[in-house]
């Protein structure tokens, strides 16, 4: 299906394909255009596999090995988790179970209203603003009687002229941007993929976490180049992110960076990205200790014809598993200290408390898209980093989160998307520990 530009209405760069979707104008307010975009769906959604790992057993004294889990990996099953039974019914210790559960959720994205308007001021200059409400059909905890609040998910206005274009609010930064969008286009734009957490609300995560660090929607500006040639330069600074109890202190605006590059010829047509991010971070009340962000990520999207391949990878220090620049399992462990990080061979203190790890990771996608439906097909992997502390603590951290996906879309029409996707999630530990994850989704969307 052919693709148009990034859309300002719905989800930032919520690159909608020209069959699936059209703004409906709302009319003129004086200079103003208004119009709106957005959509609605559902999804069923079957989820069965391996719970979340616990300490095994020392066989020689029957009790459990006290190593601990490090935050950040894997998937959280702890109010689904089956135990694993012996002929007395009580649980196996040592033995992680299993899950089995049922969901009827938001997908990938979940329900956006969004509304925008546009005037053309001047000969050199264009403007625009746009509000996107975003907002799921569960509620928190599958709590039935709780509301579900409005999330102002997106708010920024545009400035536009043959100088380029700025945009300043809130929506998605730079950093991690490119392979975002292909996830969203070549995956699961209109499905669900990965669920990041089973019980509580959505939106669900596609391939994020294997292999695809997703963008964040963050307080910023950034400036666009106009074309050269094909080739746009993307500058930003943005709210900086805080690492609560460790790096909760900051001082200056975040700089990201996104260069792309566009070539369309009546055979082919492609998209390449490069992103970076860079972030002081220190401690309260301690001008000497530091850390700093730094991430780099890179990709393309190519078409020929119905058959269209993406895919990029990312690497960088503290900018985390599965959203970019989120601290959980950023960190490492608060245990460091004189009694905690000594090298039993060398009897040398190894580590600092709270180090930022170091994460990379992969994905390709591939998908056929003729017209009236869509094959997707991904493969994607991320990795953590072993810190020197970890060399030496007996905790546990996640190794790498493995990930493939297979989906099918039916454009009923241009407005209605019927979806049946499937993710494999495998993940594997440091000390051994391992989670596989079955999810089988179903459902339906509508856009406009």
């Amino acid at each position: 299906m052919k693709l148009k530009t990034c859309l300002t209405v719905a989800s930032a760069c919520l690159l909608l394909s020209e069959a699936a979707s059209a703004e409906i104008p709302l009319g003129k307010v004086g200079e103003w255009e208004v119009y709106t975009q957005g959509r609605v769906n559902a999804f069923l959604s079957y989820i069965t596999g391996d719970a979340y790992p616990v300490p095994p057993v020392d066989e020689a004294t029957g009790m459990p090995i006290m190593r601990p889990i490090i935050p950040g990996g894997g998937l959280e099953t702890l109010a689904d988790r089956i135990p694993e039974t012996d002929a007395a019914g009580d649980p196996i210790p040592g033995r992680a179970g299993s899950i089995r559960k049922w969901r009827l959720r938001s997908g990938y994205f979940p329900n956006i209203l969004g509304i925008g308007v546009r005037s053309q001021v001047a000969e050199e200059l264009k403007l625009s603003g746009v509000l996107a409400i975003w907002g799921t059909i569960e509620s928190t905890g599958q709590r039935k009687y709780f509301p579900v609040y409005a999330d102002f998910h997106e708010a920024y206005m545009k400035l536009e002229g043959s100088w380029g274009s700025v945009t300043a609010g809130r929506a998605l930064s730079l950093f991690s941007r490119g392979i975002t969008e292909v996830d969203y286009l070549y995956g699961h734009g209109y499905g669900v993929g990965y669920h990041t957490n089973l019980g509580d609300t959505g939106p669900t995560g596609g391939m994020i976490g294997f292999g695809v660090l997703a963008a964040s929607y963050n307080p910023g500006f950034y400036y666009t180049t106009p074309s050269l040639g094909g080739f746009r330069i993307n500058i930003g600074l943005y709210d900086p992110v805080e690492y609560t109890s460790s790096w909760n202190r900051t001082e200056t605006p975040r700089p990201e960076v996104e260069l792309t590059y566009d070539i369309e010829t009546e055979a082919f047509k492609t998209h390449v990205f490069a992103n970076g991010v860079y972030q002081k971070l220190y401690k309260d009340n301690d001008a000497r200790q530091s850390e700093t962000i730094t991430g780099v990520g890179g990709g393309l999207r190519l078409e020929f014809g119905p058959i269209h391949i993406g895919g990029g990878g990312h690497y960088g220090k503290g900018i985390g598993l599965f959203r970019a620049l989120d601290a959980e399992g950023s960190l490492g462990s608060t245990l460091a200290g004189p009694a905690n990080n000594v090298d039993p061979n060398t009897m040398a203190e190894v580590g600092e408390p709270n180090e930022l790890r170091t994460f990379d990771g992969y994905s390709v996608f591939l998908q056929y898209a003729p017209g009236s439906f869509d094959i997707n097909l991904a493969f994607g992997q991320s990795r953590a980093h072993l810190l020197d502390i970890d060399k030496v603590l007996p905790d546990s951290l996640i190794k790498t989160q493995t990930g493939i996906s297979a989906g099918f879309v039916y454009h009923v029409s241009k407005n209605l998307h019927l979806d049946v996707d499937y993710l494999r999630a495998m993940f594997r530990w440091y000390q051994g520990d391992k989670q596989d994850v079955n999810f089988i989704n179903a459902g339906a969307t509508i856009d406009w």
